[in-house]
């Protein structure tokens, strides 16, 4: 049996469980079990979910987790970047600059996923709207100072 969907993921029940400050795994899978099927409402949906696998909890992604994803997510950036004829990196003070706007513990990576592809993205499309089309862009992913997003330093 082949399933429509591989997977999917949700903070559904995460706030309620972190509220319950326990270490006890049943009660805080309990905990998020219960609001997932509170929130979908629809038995049917919850026992396809169990039907092609399980409800799985996952604990929240601590800090260095989130720098372990934001370096994978740089680095597939990077490469789609390269595969369209680009020539980029991104300095350290630029890689951390994303971390420390993007980490949020209460949501996860999410937010830092779509901080990166946001402020890369737009330094992209910023530097390539004042060069004649066609253009290969080579340089580095800096910081544009005073906390203001990310730009790039071209190399001529």
């Amino acid at each position: 049996i082949v399933s429509p969907v591989d997977d999917m993921t949700s903070n559904l029940g995460a706030a309620q469980a972190m509220e319950l400050r326990t270490r006890n795994r049943v009660a805080f899978e309990r905990t998020i079990r219960y609001h997932v099927e509170q929130s979908i409402k629809k038995p049917e949906i919850i026992a396809r979910i169990e039907l092609v696998g399980a409800i799985l909890v996952f604990d929240r992604l601590g800090r260095k987790e989130q720098e372990n994803v934001a370096q994978v997510g740089i680095e597939k950036q990077l490469k789609r970047f390269a595969e369209l004829g680009h020539d980029l990196q991104i300095s350290a003070d630029a890689l951390r600059w994303l971390i420390e706007n993007g980490i949020n513990e209460k949501y996860g990576a999410r937010p830092l996923l779509a901080l990166m592809s946001r402020e890369l993205e737009g330094a992209l499309g910023r530097e390539l709207i004042v060069r004649p089309e066609g253009t290969k862009i080579k340089g580095r992913f800096v910081p544009a100072g005073s906390n203001s997003g990310i730009q790039i330093a071209a190399e001529a």
